[in-house]
């Protein structure tokens, strides 16, 4: 599994959830790692 994986993860959840929702998404993350 190498960085590209990481990118294909993103862009699958950008295109599942929408792109709007990812600031949420993206804080959500931020507060669960502290």
């Amino acid at each position: 599994m190498g960085p590209e994986w990481i990118v294909v993860g993103i862009i699958a959840v950008a295109v599942l959830f929408g792109a709007k929702k990812i600031p949420d998404i993206a804080r959500n993350v931020g507060r669960a790692q502290g």
